[in-house]
């Protein structure tokens, strides 16, 4: 034992000290011959001495082994520090010198038994698997080492890979490939973009036969980009995608019918048709935040031109411009749809009239315009909006009348039906249109079920197909409770299929309403759909946030109702609670969720009171001069705030829409 700990056996012999410690070897001649050190003294105070077998190991038995008789060794000890004398010497009888005469006569060796010079079995233990584990990350390296290779051929199933080229898989996904490989060992492997049959995507798209979406995931900050790659053993056959931004059924496997004898033949061997692209953003956890999927463009369709059965040539790329007037029926202008005139006055007192352009918007199941409020205050021209409750429909009158905007108290059937009784839809048709269903069956917060108001609530998701079908808007939006994506799928996917069946991009996304300046912790779904041949507008970035993200302050209770005047509308402060006083609230965080009953724990931070409606409408971000003299009383004040969209986030989604649009027209 040196030092208090065991050196490892397989170091007991002196051969093996020597093979795997050359270095603390020293001939007898280089201790007796140590050079002075700068100062004059010796190197070392150390002494020699010599150690018999006898001595070092006195319990020995004579050794049986072959060869000369085991010669002394010498030792050096240290004078000054008794502690570190070496107690015992111990040669292994498996000496290289005793095993072979041949050797006897080799000079003897000391050996300098300092404990720096030695490893523990633990340092041991570790120094080896440091060695392992690099030994296995070269080994990898090495394996993972490839070349490109411009085609490789398969013949047993015959099929050709190289970049272009599209080829089948055996889980029933496509591949078109970028690149293809071969490592140390000659394996082949191939990457691309990945493709799945349409069937594949459930409920949010139509099951169309021979159609392919191709699956994106964009670079996360931090994490590589998923390269979708397979070896070469999982490669079916070769197979052929049209890329193409034309309308279904446009460009489709009905223009191939009759080349096939059965519609299974056509499946496994026809052409397949491309034009969505389905996206999923992760985040830095890889966990999905925002959903889309988005008709090709032009840039993405192939640029050829194809030629039906029936003899009929058809291309297979065609402009946004044209996209656009296939669906609309009508030169889309611009810009925005609305033109109004502008005068300005000079110094001198001369007039300038100049034609000002404005993108047009309508909201469906408008309340009490939360919604309209935030799209005004975006730059949009408020043309429509319509609810089937009366007393929400005279707050709306009250706010927005005065805009030119036609209130209408109706039902959607109703106000559908009134559309197809008009020859011109011309003052109806907006550029942006809003659709916000009632959402009380699909919040987390509806806890007592109202058959008779949940059916017809339901009823009025499916209008969303015939408001985007009639009225054909550039841009629709839809903001929901956040249950309906997480709680109701299949209503959700529905929703979704509307969309894509009807040829729009749509994207998806639950947000986080304080990101956006609500002083609420409040969870909404937002939907944003852009129709053929229109760009697809993005979700506004957050505006507030924590103090290490250089944004604008989380929004508080308190910041939010610092500005009320004490005088103003919906502001009594003088109802109390009726059972006594409740716990005082902090006001410098967010509130918690506003409800129709302004939400379970909130009240005013004091603990004295409720909140009053103008608190709540602040909270909620509505401005101070936004009238909710429609409302009969208290209740009915309070569910239309609650059921509101927040002004300033719809805000934050209208400012994005308009500089999309902007964008795209070169305005």
């Amino acid at each position: 034992m040196v030092g208090g700990s065991y050196l490892t056996p397989a170091y007991g012999s002196l051969a093996n000290v020597k093979r795997y410690f050359p270095h603390v070897l020293k001939s007898k001649n280089e201790v007796s011959q140590q050079s002075p050190s700068p100062q004059g003294g010796p190197v070392s105070s150390k002494r020699k001495r010599t150690v018999s077998h006898s001595e070092a190991s006195p319990n020995s038995k004579t050794s049986n082994h072959i060869g000369s008789p085991m010669n002394p060794v010498d030792l050096l000890e240290d004078d000054d520090d008794p502690q570190t004398t070496i107690k015992e010497a111990y040669v292994s009888s498996h000496n290289d010198d005793s095993r072979s005469p041949h050797l006897s006569n080799r000079n003897n060796s000391v050996i300098d038994l300092t404990i720096d010079d030695y490893m523990t079995d633990a340092q041991l233990r570790a120094y080896v698997r440091r060695l392992s584990i690099q030994e296995e990350k070269d080994e990898q390296a090495r394996l993972s080492r490839r070349t490109n290779i411009s085609v490789h051929s398969n013949q047993h199933p015959r099929f050709k890979c190289a970049a272009g080229k599209c080829v089948e898989l055996k889980d029933g996904s496509f591949l078109r490939i970028t690149r293809v490989q071969k490592d140390v060992a000659g394996k082949i492997f191939v990457a691309g973009d990945h493709l799945v049959r349409q069937n594949f995507m459930g409920l949010t798209m139509s099951k169309r036969r021979n159609e392919v979406v191709l699956e994106h995931q964009p670079a996360v900050p931090g994490l590589d980009r998923a390269t979708h790659e397979v070896s070469i053993e999982e490669v079916l056959r070769n197979r052929h995608i049209i890329f193409t931004n034309q309308p279904f059924p446009t460009v489709s496997s009905r223009d191939d019918q009759a080349s096939f004898s059965d519609p299974t033949q056509q499946v496994e061997h026809g052409p397949l048709f491309c034009r969505w692209v389905h996206t999923t953003v992760l985040d830095t956890r890889r966990r999905s935040i925002e959903q889309i999927i988005e008709h090709l463009d032009p840039a993405g369709a192939n640029d050829t031109i194809r030629v039906a059965n029936d003899g009929h040539t058809r291309q297979t790329r065609i402009s946004t411009v044209e996209a656009r007037y296939l669906w609309r029926g009508i030169d889309t202008t611009l810009g925005g749809s609305n033109t109004s005139r502008s005068r300005t006055f000079d110094l001198n007192g001369r007039a300038t009239v100049e034609q000002v352009q404005s993108y047009t918007f309508g909201d469906a199941f408008c309340g009490a315009g939360g919604t309209s409020r935030g799209a005004v205050d975006a730059g949009l021209k408020l043309l429509w909006g319509f609810d089937n409750n009366l007393e929400a429909i005279e707050t709306y009158k009250t706010n927005f009348a005065r805009c030119g905007a036609d209130c209408r108290l109706e039902s959607v059937n109703e106000f559908l039906s009134r559309l197809m009784k008009l020859y011109d839809l011309s003052g109806v048709r907006v550029d942006v249109l809003h659709i916000s269903p009632p959402c009380q069956p699909f919040s987390p917060a509806h806890t007592i079920p109202s058959p008779e108001r949940d059916e017809m609530n339901q009823a009025a998701l499916p209008s969303v197909w015939q408001l985007v079908e009639t009225l054909k808007p550039r841009i629709v939006t839809i903001e929901e409770t956040e249950g309906l994506f997480s709680r109701h799928k299949e209503w959700f996917s529905l929703l979704i299929n509307t969309f894509t069946t009807l040829g729009y991009s749509v994207r998806w996304k639950v947000v986080q309403c304080n990101e956006y300046g609500v002083p609420q912790t409040r969870k909404r779904l937002l939907v944003v759909a852009a129709g053929p041949g229109e760009k697809l507008p993005p979700f506004p970035e957050p505006t507030h946030g924590a103090a290490d993200t250089g944004l604008k302050p989380l929004a508080t209770i308190n910041s939010a109702m610092s500005n009320i005047p004490h005088n103003a509308l919906n502001h009594d402060q003088s109802i109390r609670f009726e059972n006594g006083r409740r716990p005082p609230l902090d006001g410098n965080v967010q509130a918690k969720t506003i409800t129709t009953n302004a939400g379970q724990g909130n009240y005013h931070p004091s603990g004295l009171r409720p909140y009053t409606l103008r608190e709540l409408a602040r909270l909620q971000t509505f401005p101070l001069y936004h009238s909710f003299a429609g409302a009969k009383g208290v209740t009915e004040a309070r569910r239309q705030i609650g059921n509101a969209v927040p002004p300033v986030l719809a805000k934050a989604m209208f400012r994005a829409i308009v500089k999309s649009l902007k964008e795209s027209d070169g305005v």
